[in-house]
């Protein structure tokens, strides 16, 4: 099985571009914690890493927003320890991803702008699900106080723009 994963390290959050790996041969240099947003693929047991499961179903339904504290207390104290953080999901574009931005967001205090844009330059396939960018939306508010990203659906896709001002459902 192979997973497609953004490794966080450092302080300002590093993250490698396009990484690809099978799970039983993921290069224990980057990292010694594993986040596994999956719910059906296995952890590898190998002792050379601190396994997290996070499961998560990649749908809009699904509340991803619980996961944002406990997976991001991880990928920080990852980083006090010198570490680096392995955040996985089956394809990398949804699951993954939307706990990389969060990090970024929260403990970076990063725009969830800026943070796409970050992201992106490592892996353009980038495209959390609706329902996860609501979430992130969510976040952002609490922590910003305002939304910098706008959702306009556009042909069964979803498209962001900037925004300047707040487009949270809790102002409008």
């Amino acid at each position: 099985m192979y997973v497609v994963a953004f490794v966080l390290t450092t302080a300002p959050a590093r993250i490698l571009k396009n990484s690809c790996w099978r799970t039983d041969d993921i290069p224990v240099p980057c990292s010694q914690h594993i986040i596994n947003c999956t719910a059906d693929i296995a952890d590898n047991a190998s002792p050379d890493f601190t396994w997290r499961r996070v499961p998560l179903e990649d749908h809009p339904a699904e509340n991803i927003f619980r996961a944002f504290a406990p997976a991001c207390a991880i990928i920080a104290a990852a980083r006090e320890a010198g570490g680096a953080t392995l955040v996985h999901c089956r394809k990398g574009m949804s699951r993954s991803a939307t706990i990389a931005l969060a990090f970024c967001v929260s403990h970076e205090r990063m725009t969830l702008l800026e943070a796409l844009r970050r992201l992106r330059a490592q892996r353009p396939s980038v495209s959390p699900n609706a329902g996860f960018m609501a979430q992130l939306l969510d976040l952002e508010h609490g922590v910003h106080g305002c939304t910098t990203v706008d959702l306009i659906k556009v042909r069964r896709a979803l498209v962001w723009t900037c925004c300047f001002k707040c487009l949270c459902r809790r102002c409008h």
